[in-house]
């Protein structure tokens, strides 16, 4: 049965080797030294290679009415996404909800108060000077 060595316990506030104190790389060091694996960039080279014949295939099950039509959809999603690429999606994040604060009774601004209270930290520590 191999064994493992067991890990380095390590502070917290200790940064990684490589690193500041803010998590940031020193300048000369790299998280991946050794680049992309090759295989990689074979595997893309080699699929790369059948591009054409993929889409055509593709084509081919878009136009057959003899396909399901969920693969004939998939195979147009998959042209389309291919010739001008993915469809942008928008989130709107810009609705704010505002309460009226009005509303509330002495009670519930007591308890809203409290809870308040809590949620914010007495004694912010200092913050570190990263930029």
């Amino acid at each position: 049965m191999k064994r493992h060595k067991p890990r380095q316990k390590t502070s917290d506030h200790t940064p990684a080797v490589g690193r500041d104190a803010c998590g940031h790389w020193l300048k000369g060091y790299t998280p991946n030294p050794g680049g992309r694996p090759k295989r990689e960039v074979e595997v893309r080279a080699l699929a790369q290679q059948h591009g054409p014949e993929a889409i055509a295939g593709l084509v081919a099950i878009a136009a057959n009415r003899k396909y399901q039509p969920t693969a004939r959809v998939m195979a147009w999603r998959e042209i389309l996404d291919r010739g001008y690429g993915r469809a942008p999606m928008y989130v709107d994040v810009t609705h704010h909800v505002r309460p009226d604060l009005s509303r509330l009774d002495e009670a519930e601004l007591a308890q809203l108060e409290a809870m308040l209270a809590k949620a914010t930290p007495r004694a912010l520590p200092e913050p570190m000077q990263c930029f």
